[in-house]
């Protein structure tokens, strides 16, 4: 990423004291960015998840820009379910979406910092909190001056849940997680930081992270709606392949799939077009068809039976 970035932006980056790290734990980009740009557009959340998500983004935009260091808000936001649901393309989006209205009031970047943490476990003795420690002191630094929107992606591989350890297991592991709660509590009076983190596995994180939430939203697999807009779009943009899904189809094949199945992820509904011009070589899909790929992309089809 550094390397495409242009010389000035480098230097004002380096100003705010960001930079990638050689052990891969910390990746910056600044904001707003096309990628970002590219998941917004495609985003297709339930009004369960939009609704709350809206106003949290709008509560934390007042208090930074009213530099507000205590009012209720502690910065952190997490996006809980099953994988394939749109957990990271949601953080992502809100990144985006923040980074654009920072630039459009305070005529500058705002910067991103996506946060690896298993990249910051280490078999050395202490090394593993002393990783942690760093990468936030970076980040500090970042939202000190600039608004920093933190993610951190499968946040159970390291915030994991210090009271189902067992009892033969290294104290660095505890100190490690120790470690991360005190560094959040340190960067919770900065209006300037949001760190969102997503988890497939939510009763695996450490109680008192989920405690120190602002928000925890729990994203479902999609319902009939958002399954219809999501294989809408994907349909969509299979068009400009020719690849031909009509509406109707779209819809009915959303219904089988979203009411009778549960678990069907709106991963594999974005997908879905695609795949099945790959796998039956037809150019007009048909819900048959839709369904059908469906099925054998999930379990064997064992998940679809009632289909």
């Amino acid at each position: 990423m550094a390397g495409m970035l242009g010389s000035e932006e480098r230097a004002r980056r380096q100003d705010v004291g960001v930079r990638d790290s050689d052990d891969g734990a910390i990746r910056c980009s600044a904001l707003p960015c096309l990628e970002f740009a590219q998941l917004e557009a495609k985003l297709v959340l339930p009004p369960a998840i939009e609704g709350p998500l809206t106003r949290y983004v709008a509560l934390h935009e007042l208090r930074r820009r009213r530099w507000l260091s205590d009012a209720g808000l502690g910065g952190v936001l997490i996006l809980a379910g099953p994988p394939g649901v749109g957990k990271t393309m949601t953080a992502g989006a809100v990144a985006q979406r923040m980074g654009k209205d920072f630039a459009r009031e305070a005529g500058g970047q705002a910067v991103h910092v996506s946060l690896n943490l298993p990249a910051l476990v280490s078999d050395m003795l202490g090394e593993t909190a002393k990783r942690v420690a760093a990468a936030f002191r970076s980040i500090a630094v970042s939202a000190a001056q600039t608004l920093t929107v933190v993610t951190i992606d499968e946040m159970e591989s390291l915030f994991f849940d210090r009271a189902r350890l067992p009892p033969n297991d290294p104290t660095d592991l505890i100190r490690a997680v120790n470690e991360l709660l005190k560094q959040l509590d340190r960067l919770r009076t900065c209006p300037n930081l949001l760190c969102i983190g997503t988890t497939n596995l939510l009763g695996r994180i450490d109680r008192a992270l989920v405690d120190r939430a602002d928000l925890v939203l729990h994203f479902p697999c999609p319902d009939v709606p958002t399954g219809t807009a999501i294989l809408a779009q994907a349909a969509r943009a299979a068009e400009r392949l020719d690849i031909h899904v009509c509406h109707e189809e779209v819809r009915a094949a959303a219904e089988r799939l979203c009411l009778r199945n549960k678990t069907i992820s709106g991963r594999v509904l974005a997908r879905l077009p695609l795949i099945a011009h790959l796998e039956t070589g037809a150019t007009d899909l048909r819900a048959r068809d839709l369904v059908a790929t469906a099925r054998r992309m999930l379990d064997g089809g064992n998940k679809y039976d009632n289909v």
